[in-house]
């Protein structure tokens, strides 16, 4: 979790509480570059997980430079670049879609309309 709030800070990004501890896993929260306002979780399924086997991340933004977006959260939380596990982003029905192992774990609209 140090890790991971370090490479917020180092991208220009903020993690305005945490990591702290909150039950049995730790907990921040951030905003990117833009203001976009996201949390970090690491430990056991918290109760309000999906019960899948193990909690999955999804982002879904609105925002002015999706590219750069994808990156910045690519780098944030290490999402592995090649192979098959990598992550990749494409342009899907008007919207960038971050894949990991072939499965979206987050979309942005091409154009926030700003």
């Amino acid at each position: 979790m140090n890790g991971t709030a370090d490479r917020i800070r180092e991208r220009g990004a903020t993690v305005a509480v945490g990591p702290l501890a909150v039950g049995e896993g730790r907990a921040a929260i951030a905003s990117d570059r833009d203001g976009a306002v996201f949390g970090v979780w690491e430990g056991a399924a918290p109760v309000w997980s999906s019960g899948a086997a193990g909690p999955l991340p999804w982002l879904e933004l609105r925002t002015r430079d999706a590219f750069e977006a994808a990156q910045f959260y690519g780098e944030v939380f290490s999402w592995p670049r090649h192979g098959p596990d990598g992550i990749g982003v494409a342009y899907e029905e008007e919207k960038v879609v971050a894949r990991m192992a072939g499965r979206p774990h987050g979309r942005t609209p091409r154009r926030s309309g700003r």
